[in-house]
């Protein structure tokens, strides 16, 4: 059964980071309750020289609300745990305003007017001036409405994320698309990832010198038997979540990862269709199998032993919270995925 988890879905990395760019928004909108940018245009400005150093004041706080929440953005980039979903979302809103802004005080300052917002239409600058000058706080209006878009479509896919476990175990046969879900959940829902594979890869190729399954089993039993059944489960869960682990081959891995509060995940497919798969991935040598010695290589994966340090993906299928086939496209083995991970 699925377990629950308690911590809060709310990412106040991004709640931090957008309620600047809110700000700058809600300053911008007041400031239209004392003069337009629309009179600049028109040549002439029709607010009182009161109502024009308030408007002027307004978007002068507006614009360096703006400069904070982007200096804002670039110090969670760097922290947070969320760092993905916040470098994508700072760059929304800062290539924008870093390559428009400072055009517009180019602009602004060759028709002799020194600043795009303070006293926007003081006649005495003439038309030219309160021209630019209004083209200049449309150009900010139009640099507002981004952000506030760009803070809606992180939300928006921030709320589609929260609605997946914060850890997720993905374990199944060889070539079954483990790492096509991981990697979208990776580049979609903001997730780290961690490949047991690789932690296996690395190991074997400094001991052994090759990555061939024979010597990623013996390196996985070995590992195993000497430091703990869900030693590399163990070691991936110390990467920020959320969290996609996969290559999970071992009760003892598939254990680390329920005990751990995530979710087991298994993946299969008709050994043809798995086959086919691995031949076109031209990673290492098994693509000169035949599909006989493919599908007996990988026996022992399926059951090892009764030990928690045995491969037995028969075990882990057992246990898995969503069980998988994928023999569609891409796109329908994430949705399913994706559908179930949900429940």
């Amino acid at each position: 059964m699925r377990q629950e988890s308690d911590k809060s879905t709310i990412n106040w990395p991004l709640v931090i980071a957008s309620a600047p760019f809110v700000c700058a928004g809600i300053l911008t909108a007041i400031s239209f309750m004392f003069a337009s940018p629309l009179d600049g245009l028109m040549g002439a400005g029709h607010a009182s020289a009161a109502d024009r150093v308030t408007y002027g004041n307004l978007l002068n706080a507006a614009y360096v609300t703006y400069m904070i929440g982007i200096l804002l953005a670039i110090v969670l980039a760097a922290v947070s745990s969320g760092r993905r979903n916040i470098s994508r979302f700072l760059v929304s809103v800062a290539v924008p305003f870093v390559g428009c802004f400072p055009g517009l005080m180019i602009i602004t300052n060759v028709v002799g007017y020194g600043s795009v917002f303070g006293n926007l239409f003081q006649p005495e600058f003439g038309r030219g001036a309160l021209v630019t000058s209004g083209i200049a706080g449309l150009v900010w209006v139009g640099l507002i409405v981004f952000a506030e878009f760009s803070v809606y479509k992180a939300w928006k896919k921030r709320h589609k994320t929260a609605d997946l476990p914060e850890l997720i175990g993905i374990s199944g046969s060889f070539a079954s698309g483990k790492d096509t879900l991981a990697h979208y959940l990776v580049e979609n829902d903001d997730f780290t990832h961690a490949s047991t594979g690789d932690m296996l890869r690395e190991v074997a190729m400094e001991k052994y010198g090759n990555v061939e399954r024979s010597t990623l089993r013996k390196t996985g039993t070995e590992l195993r038997c000497e430091k703990g059944a869900g030693v590399l489960v163990a070691e991936a869960l110390r990467k920020p979540r959320p969290l996609v682990i996969t290559g999970i081959r071992s009760l003892g891995e598939a254990k680390e990862l329920k005990n751990a509060g995530g979710i087991l995940v298994f993946v299969d497919a008709p050994v043809e269709i798995r086959y086919e798969r691995m031949k076109s991935r031209q990673r290492d040598d098994e693509t000169k199998l035949t599909l006989q010695e493919f599908s007996q290589n990988e026996e022992s994966e399926w059951y090892g032993g009764a030990d928690d340090a045995d491969f037995n993906l028969r075990g882990i299928r057992e246990m898995a919270d969503v069980q998988l086939q994928n023999v569609g496209t891409p796109e329908e083995f994430v949705a399913a995925a994706l559908a179930g991970l949900a429940k």
